[in-house]
């Protein structure tokens, strides 16, 4: 092949360098398609089949991607991993789940080595979707943070996978469903039980932060709930991370020093509206002290059953006008009043924000945090405790919407992909290194 093309992008150059060295033996397949038949193949067709386009005006080959990021080259090495799940390795149960970006299935296993019936909760998001709505890089995050992170009450990565048309993330099935839905079901939580999601949920923000990571969208349905009763916090698609070093190292001590907080500032304007914090709006930038201002709303929903605000319509930006709504039919004690107030303090820097402070607040003085962290405290509902010994029926039933068990029609479409889909684990897009097996390297 002679080099005839001006090939100005760094990503092409790699491409076409790796092809003219490993000498494809004159083809490389795609969905079982052949796009090489000779070796005089032109060198731009080959390109326009891997998604890239030319651009006559200024003579490069560009990606048809929204992003240009040289952290995700393409490469053919590996692409075809034995160990590499597919969609055709899951047995499709029932939709559980759905977001802007993708749905959530009740999976598992077809060929279950260890014969334990496990359950997995799989993500399947769109390529067109990410692609649209220019997702690729909150996806990698959030691949990124379930894979590279262990924490008890933080969601776990165990497969991630990809096929032309779709990304898939498999976690594990929390059968609790998520703490919205039992808001919705029960009215509140107990203000014991109430202190404990919040000591948990306060142990999983505080050691995000010690990574350099801001959640950015916390709420009641990002908190799911395992069969024992304790919380995991999930979805990081919104997540911000400062840098790509982890320090696991600190898992074993969940207790939080003085003066941990990071100085690092995003500006980005995202999350639910309802839920996010007053300076993300005056675009002055903003650090990891708005979790702490969706951890009082979240933590005055799970004591009242309220939201701490009256919704006022689109305008989203009222709400930081507004005084905590304390004026209540039941009784809220003086220790999670004035703690649900400092939390959410319109001004920051009057914020409790220290993670020592808020864990010595009065409101936490009889928390033994070494239990809470070992999970020695199960809450006092018969409805959130043990659900271990509860059919797979009565788990659905009992903590997932209807509307989704009961849509049998998204199970069929995935059933119906998986009977038409390759079983060749190849994709030359730009979604590199996203596939993961648990306990195994990177596979790309």
């Amino acid at each position: 092949m002679g080099n005839s093309f001006e090939i100005i992008s760094k990503k092409c150059k790699l491409f076409y360098n790796f092809f003219v060295s490993n000498n494809h033996n004159n083809t490389i397949e795609k969905n079982q398609c052949s796009i090489i038949k000779n070796k005089n193949i032109k060198l731009k067709e080959l390109l326009l089949e891997n998604d890239y386009n030319y651009n006559k005006k200024n003579k490069k080959y560009i990606e048809l991607d929204e992003y240009d990021n040289d952290d995700f080259i393409i490469s053919l090495k590996n692409r075809s991993s034995n160990n590499s799940k597919s969609i055709k390795d899951f047995e499709i149960l029932r939709l559980i789940g759905e977001g802007s970006y993708g749905k959530v299935f009740l999976v598992k296993l077809k060929n279950d080595k260890k014969k334990n019936n496990k359950q997995y909760a799989m993500k399947i998001i769109e390529k067109e979707n990410v692609k649209k709505w220019k997702q690729k890089n909150k996806i990698f995050t959030e691949r990124y943070i379930l894979q590279n992170f262990n924490h008890p009450f933080i969601s776990k990565l165990s497969y991630a996978f990809q096929d032309y048309e779709k990304l898939y993330l498999v976690t594990d099935f929390m059968p609790g469903g998520d703490l919205l839905h039992k808001l919705i079901s029960y009215g509140k939580l107990s203000e014991k039980t109430s202190k404990l999601y919040a000591s948990e949920l306060f142990l999983a923000i505080d050691f995000l932060h010690k990574n350099d990571i801001i959640f950015r969208d916390l709420k009641p349905d990002n908190i799911l709930i395992d069969e024992f009763g304790h919380i995991k916090l999930t979805d990081f698609g919104l997540s911000k991370k400062f840098n790509c070093e982890s320090d696991n190292s600190i898992n074993d001590s969940p207790i939080s020093q003085k003066s941990n907080k990071s100085h690092k500032i995003t500006y980005s304007i995202c999350g639910t509206p309802s839920y996010i914090a007053p300076e993300v709006y005056k675009v002055i930038g903003y650090s990891q002290e708005i979790d702490w201002w969706g951890f009082g709303i979240v933590l005055y929903e799970m004591i009242t059953g309220k939201f701490p605000f009256k919704r006022i319509g689109k305008d989203k930006k009222k709400i930081f006008s507004q005084d905590v709504n304390f004026d209540l039919k039941f009784p809220l004690s003086n220790d999670a009043k004035d703690l649900i107030e400092k939390l959410l303090e319109r001004d920051v820097n009057k914020r409790l924000t220290e993670p020592y402070d808020i864990m010595n607040h009065s409101f936490f003085k009889d928390v033994n945090w070494n239990d809470i962290y070992n999970k020695k405290i199960l809450p006092e509902e018969d409805n959130l405790s043990d659900l271990s010994n509860n059919t797979i029926e009565e788990q659905l039933n009992n903590n997932f919407d209807k509307k989704f068990i009961e849509n049998n029609i998204e199970v069929e479409k995935i059933e119906c992909f998986q009977k038409n889909h390759s079983d060749i684990n190849r994709d030359y897009s730009l979604f590199e290194n996203f596939s993961f097996n648990e306990k195994e390297e990177i596979i790309a």
